[in-house]
């Protein structure tokens, strides 16, 4: 499947079994998983106020890269899912 977004909706699924996931994902396409990341987020931050809720299983980001420096554009890394999210 070549599909980030389809992979990532599957995992946010898989991690409601109760399992851990890990996502690698290229450097690229991060962007399109992080605004389901946002969202996956805002969802866990919302149910964790319900008691009824059980508490979801870890969410883990391999960022896979083959350059270590964004030469193509002159914007600046998004580091935004560097570190612990969610707390």
């Amino acid at each position: 499947m070549l599909s980030e977004h389809q992979c990532e909706g599957w995992l946010e699924g898989y991690l409601l079994t109760g399992r851990h996931g890990l996502f690698n994902c290229y450097e690229a396409f991060i962007h399109i998983v992080d605004s389901m990341f946002n969202q996956h987020a805002k969802w866990l931050k919302v149910t964790s106020e319900l008691p009824w809720r059980a508490k979801i299983s870890s969410l883990n980001y391999l960022l896979s890269s083959h350059v270590c420096s964004r030469t193509t554009t002159a914007s600046p890394p998004r580091p935004r899912l560097l570190g612990p999210c969610g707390q």
